[in-house]
């Protein structure tokens, strides 16, 4: 007959096996091999075009990921859903990330941040976020940001702010981005007159802001009679021929009436 194991034996192969058990129902985060197919994935959705399939990828890494690569995932995502159409549920993504993060992924969290604010209707939030951007932001940031900023005075009815928010973004555009920044005021004005928001010209408006607000008073005082707005427009060319409202921007409006 052979002898009982020994109880110290036992009891430390009963121990050995709880621990191995218990580890076993421990959740474990995928490996890197796997997020980074999660991400592919996820990209190649976005390629696609199936931002729905693509933002919860992108949830899904962020899931299986921490510190900023947890953050940038939830950018990613919040992006798809915005993309999408879902604007709302982009935000709530978006508030996951919690404290704004450091160096260019805050910039492109605080540019995100505001325009989805402004596809909400959330104008105040939106300034809000664009206030959180560097001093010093330059180039392409800066022009997205001063657009995203005068789409929101827009929206609060601060037509003569918004308009100077996009004049000086010419400074940050190339060449062949002026003409459609142009348009952008053109039809600022025109939203703003239908809006019934005020044409003040600001205090300290240079010439060329001056001479947009004057535009936006002609639309606004014969927007409903074609035929005298035409003259109007026509007249104050022939005064202004070296405004930037001159060029494609009144060539377009005039050949529309």
């Amino acid at each position: 007959m052979q002898s009982a194991v020994p109880t110290s034996i036992r009891t430390l192969l009963l121990a050995l096996l709880a621990v191995a058990v218990l580890a076993g129902c421990q959740p474990t985060r995928p490996q890197q091999s796997d997020t980074a197919g999660i991400g592919a994935q996820a990209e190649g959705l976005e390629s696609q075009g199936d931002y729905a399939g693509a933002a919860t990828a992108w949830q899904e890494l962020a899931a299986a990921s921490t510190g900023s690569a947890r953050s940038e995932a939830l950018l990613r995502a919040a992006r798809a859903l915005q993309r999408d159409g879902r604007p709302a549920e982009a935000r709530r993504v978006l508030d996951q990330i919690g404290l704004a993060p450091a160096g260019r992924a805050g910039i492109e969290y605080a540019l995100l941040s505001a325009s989805l604010a402004n596809d909400t209707g959330d104008f105040q939030a939106a300034l809000t976020a664009l206030s959180g951007l560097p001093p010093d932001l330059g180039g392409t940031d800066k022009a997205a940001a001063l657009s995203l900023e005068a789409d929101a005075l827009l929206g609060l009815g601060q037509t003569g702010a918004a308009v100077t928010a996009l004049v000086q973004r010419e400074a940050f555009l190339a060449p062949s981005e002026l003409e459609d920044n142009r348009r952008k005021i053109w039809n600022l004005l025109q939203q703003a007159s239908a809006a019934g928001a005020p044409m003040t010209t600001p205090p300290d408006a240079d010439a060329t802001v001056a001479g947009w607000m004057e535009l936006g008073r002609m639309v606004a005082a014969y927007g409903r009679n074609p035929f005298q707005l035409q003259t109007a427009l026509a007249n104050w060319r022939s005064v202004n021929p070296d405004h930037p409202a001159s060029g494609v921007v009144l060539d377009s409006a005039l050949g529309g009436y």
